[in-house]
């Protein structure tokens, strides 16, 4: 799996609040449970 450039990954944690730990999130897209539990 590709590694996720850990000052991309900072700037997505300070734009979205998302913290981004594994590769596959950014490729295959944040599951609708998370999308659900982070608009609440």
């Amino acid at each position: 799996m590709t590694e996720v450039p850990e000052d991309w990954a900072a700037t997505v944690a300070g734009e979205t609040s998302y913290v981004i730990h594994h590769a596959h999130v950014v490729f295959g897209g944040v599951c609708p449970e998370c999308q659900i539990k982070r608009k609440k």
